[in-house]
């Protein structure tokens, strides 16, 4: 009865590891919208922080109007950068695929492709970061 319990109710956790994707920014964050959000969250912190009540109500009523600053910002963007992809598919001469490409710009499902910059030497051996670095400089000098 024991091993029939560890069987079924025993839990297995997957573990992720080496993960090497780098976590892409939408095309419509600007520099703006990176402050307001520090900004934002500087405001919760001090609201956590608080330590009177007026004071942290008082913070609470400046994170709600940047919250609320913030998110019409960002859909703004999000609209202008929407609209920018369908008057590119509007005023495209080029049918079928670049048609495509731009609806699946639009849709979100465009990929990147990470590029492996790595050198390596005469054997075929990867070189380090180092390696790489003196050796371009020997080649310049």
């Amino acid at each position: 009865m024991k091993e029939q319990a560890e069987q079924v109710l025993k839990k297995t956790y997957k573990r992720r590891e080496n993960i090497t994707q780098k976590v892409t920014e939408p095309p419509w964050i600007n520099d703006e919208i990176r402050k307001k959000i520090s900004q934002r969250r500087n405001m919760n912190k001090r609201k956590r922080n608080a330590e009177t009540p007026e004071v942290k109500e008082e913070m609470q009523r400046l994170y709600k109007e940047k919250k609320n600053e913030v998110q019409t910002l960002i859909k703004e963007e999000i609209y202008k950068h929407e609209r920018k992809i369908t008057d590119e598919i509007k005023n495209s001469s080029e049918k079928g695929k670049r048609i495509w490409e731009h609806i699946n710009k639009l849709k979100g499902k465009t990929q990147t492709k990470e590029e492996d910059h790595t050198l390596y030497d005469d054997d075929g051996n990867k070189m380090s970061e180092q390696e790489m670095i003196s050796n371009i400089k020997g080649i310049l000098e």
